[in-house]
């Protein structure tokens, strides 16, 4: 999740996505992968997309805020 926070951090929003989803494949659970690959795809106007990671989060813990606020 380290480096796909970086490469958003330094504006590569592609990048970072790509290395979220990696992080993802291994940690499907991880609520602050879901959280920050979400935030990725808000910013990259795909709004389905952040939508759905949204969503996946709030499946994992009903009252979590942030997902909420994405929502």
């Amino acid at each position: 999740m380290f480096i796909g926070r970086t490469l958003d951090f330094l504006g590569r929003p592609s990048e970072a996505e790509a290395a979220l989803r990696v992080a993802l494949a291994t940690a499907p659970d991880d609520l602050g992968i879901l959280h920050h690959l979400g935030r990725v795809l808000l910013r990259q106007e795909n709004f389905p997309g952040a939508i759905k990671f949204f969503e996946d989060a709030k499946g994992l813990q009903a009252d979590d805020v942030l997902a909420t606020i994405g929502l």
